[in-house]
């Protein structure tokens, strides 16, 4: 069904989310019932502030898959070249996920981008070469916005990049 991080995800967005929204909406029953009183208003911030809390990660899982279909679709894909695997900065349940780094050298604006691959349960290093070439689909206008396609390295190199 879920991995412990995902399943860890969305069991916090439903408990912080779903009881903002429960005490979101008694607080709001409360207002409309008996007016502003300062209960009221109290469980009515308290809600406010635990749905957000608690759709935050949900939010930014969204924007992060919109990105990606968007820059799939109306990017541009560029080779970028591999630099090395690090681990990530943050840990979840005590698991520090490994990352692809490679990079591209804008020949229009003369700079140079970094990309950092999403999170892998097991450290690649050994399929990696130095010379490999990864695909990498940018928004032109922000190239920031970007999503490496480890799908097309797995494929070629006959692996699994999860």
């Amino acid at each position: 069904m879920f991995s412990g991080v995902r399943f860890t995800m969305v069991m916090l967005t439903v408990m912080f989310g779903g009881a903002g929204l429960l005490f979101l909406g008694g607080g709001l029953m409360m207002i409309q019932q008996s007016g502003a009183t300062t209960d009221a208003m109290l469980f009515t911030g308290a809600g406010a502030i635990s749905a957000l809390i608690g759709f935050t990660p949900l939010l930014i899982f969204l924007r992060k898959r919109w990105i990606k279909n968007k820059v799939i679709r109306r990017g541009e894909k560029v080779q970028s070249e591999f630099l090395d695997i690090v681990l990530a900065e943050y840990s979840v349940n005590n698991w520090r996920p490994f990352l692809i780094r490679s990079q591209w050298h804008d020949q229009v604006t003369n700079k140079l981008y970094i990309f950092k691959s999403g999170p892998l349960t097991n450290n690649p290093e050994r399929f990696l070469k130095k010379n490999i070439q990864i695909p990498v689909y940018i928004n032109p206008r922000n190239p920031k916005q970007y999503y490496m396609d480890l799908d097309a390295i797995s494929s070629s190199l006959g692996i699994l990049l999860k």
